[in-house]
This record gives C-alpha cells, structure tokens and sequence, in this order.
C-alpha cells in the first residue's frame, strides 16, 4: 500500500530520535537529509527559504523510518526532508509553500 503519486511524502515524529514516512508509489528507496531550523534564509519575500542547506542523513535507505538520535542544541530545531528515489533518479524533496521546488544545498554525511 502507498500513497498517491502527488510527489509529498509526510514525515512525522514518531519520537524524538525516530522519523516514519508513508510510502510512496513508484519510490522503494529514499535519500534523507538533516537541515538546522536557524539556517535557513529567504531573500525573495516568498516566505520559504532560498536554498536548504542539508547534510545527507541516509543517501540510499529501504524503509520508511529511520533513527537520528542527535538532539538539536538547546534553542535550535531540526528539519528533515525525504525523496524517493526510482528508476528514474531522486525526486524533489517536495515544494516550498511559494509552489517552488525545495532547493537543497548538501553539505555532506551529517554527524
């Protein structure tokens, strides 16, 4: 079972170290990314970010949950976002609220 093929894959807390998304039609494997809430940065007054600066929590994973037990500072907050990854490469990690794709920028294998 999975969900429509709408490109969004929800990703709730089950937890504070575990994630669980649904599964998506057409996507058997997933790339999971790790931004901080207090990097993020709009400059064209869209109200979403500019560019998400990530690093790489999981490039290729077959589940659809996942542990990160890393606790944020104190006063700071995680974001998480997840793509399918098909036959024909990584989808968008979804869009931003302004209807844009999510524009990430990678800065590596997350600690």
């Amino acid at each position: 079972m999975c969900d429509l093929d709408d490109g969004l894959i929800y990703v709730p807390a089950r937890d504070r170290d575990d994630l669980v998304w649904q599964p998506e039609c057409g996507f058997d494997r997933f790339a999971v990314y790790r931004g901080s809430v207090g990097a993020l940065s709009g400059a064209d007054g869209d109200g979403a970010a500019d560019t998400y600066p990530v690093c790489v929590l999981a490039a290729v994973h077959a589940g659809t949950d996942l542990s990160d037990p890393p606790a944020p500072a104190r006063g700071a907050a995680f974001y998480y976002l997840v793509a399918g990854l098909g036959a024909s490469g990584e989808n968008s990690p979804s869009y931003a609220s302004s209807g844009a794709p999510r524009v990430l920028a990678p800065t590596g294998t997350c600690p």
